[in-house]
């Protein structure tokens, strides 16, 4: 069970199934990944083929799920469940040499 969704797109996309707060290319994925996530039962579960399942370092333990090259979902595991549920984009990096 999710208990809290940080990110007001994906809460909508949780919800209603469709937002216009994420790009139409990853809507299918992320909402493939939200309800594994409200379907998992410890982070462990999540460690299916394409969802790259990894543990960030830092003092506060997070995961990250990739949805995609450029987006990934990173949310905390508490005794609830997945909390602070957030959309990360990452920039393309940019060839030092060009």
């Amino acid at each position: 069970m999710i208990a809290s969704i940080k990110h007001k797109g994906l809460r909508k996309l949780y919800v209603k199934g469709r937002t216009k707060r994420l790009p139409d290319s990853i809507q299918a994925g992320t909402l493939r990944r939200l309800d594994a996530l409200a379907a998992a039962g410890r982070p462990a579960d999540l460690a299916l083929p394409g969802f790259d399942l990894r543990l960030e370092a830092g003092k506060e333990k997070r995961f990250t799920l990739a949805i995609d090259a450029d987006h990934w979902i990173r949310f905390r595991w508490t005794e609830e469940g997945p909390t602070k549920i957030d959309l990360v984009h990452t920039a393309p990096v940019k060839d030092a040499a060009a």
